[in-house]
């Protein structure tokens, strides 16, 4: 943990997704079709609108490389993240 502290520390599950949300900022309306729960899609929709520290904001004094592989990491959208094979490759994660 480069925090030394849960990232998105939510106390029950709707909190954590409104954390998460609030911190990537706004899915796109594609995005917000593909979620499939009609309760999902007003709690995702709701937590965007009340913005929360970016994520430069939150790893401000941390390498750039930890900073883009988070940015790459935590967005709505799964097609949008990178694959398995991707991610390891990051440079963050090469030894």
């Amino acid at each position: 943990m480069v925090k030394k502290s849960a990232l998105f520390p939510g106390a029950n599950t709707v909190e954590q997704i409104e954390l998460v949300l609030g911190t990537i900022g706004k899915a796109s309306r594609s995005d917000l079709d593909a979620v499939t729960s009609d309760s999902m899609r007003s709690v995702a929709q709701a937590a965007m609108q009340c913005r929360k520290p970016g994520i430069r904001e939150i790893f401000v004094d941390q390498k750039p490389e930890l900073v883009d592989f988070m940015e790459k990491i935590l967005v709505f959208s799964p097609e949008q993240r990178p694959s398995i094979e991707a991610a390891i490759a990051h440079p963050l994660l090469r030894w």
